[in-house]
């Protein structure tokens, strides 16, 4: 798939020029007994232990030609069967692939999110060789009349797009999907990179004019429409499509606790058997509290790995923790406390730093949430 705004080209994931690099189900087979039998060996394992939901498709979609050629992801379906674990599938594939994996998808414990862009393009031109949205429509009906909880990703809303992310909404709920979430736009600051290039000629040649017009922000490595832009996008999104009666998830990283579902964007332990979400994080703190002080006590009794997790963070992410000490407990105390981290608590909409701090040194912030989100 060519993707004109393809998350993974901008975000490190698999690339089409890149040596494909298949998942072992042997080997995830191997960690999910050791963690069903309560031997859990490091972070990745604990999780599995606690039975927090898998994600497929992440970065890279689980249904891609590759992986369908070769079986690895009916393998890994077989496996995670086995245990019925609680999964999330994130995926654009193709109807006929996943009709082939429906008798796997019905016996097992999954929570398929299908993938579509919200633009004012021609499909073809924005998302090349993936399926019609009568196709995934299609696909949604499908996996509800097997009782496979399914979720319509809107996901990028581009631009000056946000009837037809309702009308995308709307469609999803009457093929009988039980959620959408959404997220805007992000482009790379990269000119040169390959998916600026391809944004940019969409919007024939000059993409950042679009977005500073109704105002811009950069978050890392990309830019998007502004906060204040998303949030009144999102509003009337999200009004319009609860109104209808369908629960919506927001993507967006600042306003992740304003949507409708447990968890992050997703919902997965709603609609997942013996899952559990993980909470030990801002989200799951402003969910479950919805106002006044945020204090570092309010981690106390939640549940998190003890075993160091450094190894899965990026080199700019691990803050001089090593080995023992990197735990997850010690980096977000780290972020917590730490005033000109962009990922500190204040990044989160409707939260500010009281200029306290508690008996142990630990900030402490104020949560004033915005009431209007529907």
């Amino acid at each position: 798939m060519g993707c004109t705004y393809c998350f993974a080209k901008a975000r490190g994931g698999f690339r089409g020029d890149q040596r494909v690099q298949f998942a072992s189900s042997q080997a995830l087979k191997k960690r999910l007994k050791r963690a069903s039998q309560g031997g859990a060996r490091g972070a990745f394992e604990e999780f599995l232990q606690r039975r927090v939901p898998l994600q497929l498709g992440g970065m890279t979609d689980p249904f891609s030609t590759s992986s369908v050629t070769n079986r690895t992801i009916f393998e890994i379906l077989e496996t995670l069967n086995e245990f019925d674990y609680p999964t999330i599938i994130s995926t654009k594939g193709r109807l006929s692939d996943i009709r082939a994996a429906m008798p796997l998808l019905s016996a097992g414990n999954y929570y398929v999110r299908l993938s579509i862009a919200a633009s004012c393009f021609e499909k073809r031109l924005v998302e090349p060789g993936t399926p019609s949205q009568t196709e995934i429509f299609d696909t949604i009906s499908m996996l509800e009349e097997s009782d496979v909880a399914t979720c319509l990703r809107i996901q990028p809303i581009f631009p000056d797009a946000d009837d037809e992310a309702i009308a995308l909404g709307l469609d999803a709920r009457n093929a009988g999907a039980r959620a959408v979430s959404l997220e805007y736009l992000k482009v790379p600051q990269d000119r040169k990179s390959l998916q600026f290039r391809a944004l940019n000629d969409l919007y024939g040649g000059d993409i950042r004019a679009i977005f500073e017009k109704q105002g811009i922000s950069t978050d890392g490595r990309e830019f998007s429409l502004s906060l204040a832009s998303r949030i009144n996008g999102m509003k009337r999104i999200k009004g319009e499509l609860n109104i209808s009666g369908i629960r919506v998830g927001i993507a967006e990283n600042e306003l992740l606790h304003y949507g409708d579902l447990p968890g992050c964007c997703n919902g997965g332990s709603e609609y997942l058997r013996n899952s559990e979400d993980f909470d030990y994080n801002m989200t799951g703190i402003l969910k479950n509290n919805t106002s006044g002080l945020i204090t570092y006590s309010l981690l106390e009794n939640l549940w998190r790995p003890s075993s160091p997790v450094g190894r899965h963070f990026n080199s700019h992410s691990r803050f001089g923790l090593r080995g023992e000490a990197a735990t997850w407990e010690n980096f977000f105390k780290l972020r917590w406390n730490d005033a000109r981290s962009r990922f500190n608590p204040t990044y989160f909409h409707g939260v500010s730093f009281t200029q306290e701090t508690d008996n142990q040194g630990n900030a402490i912030y104020f949560f004033q949430p915005d009431n209007d989100w529907a």
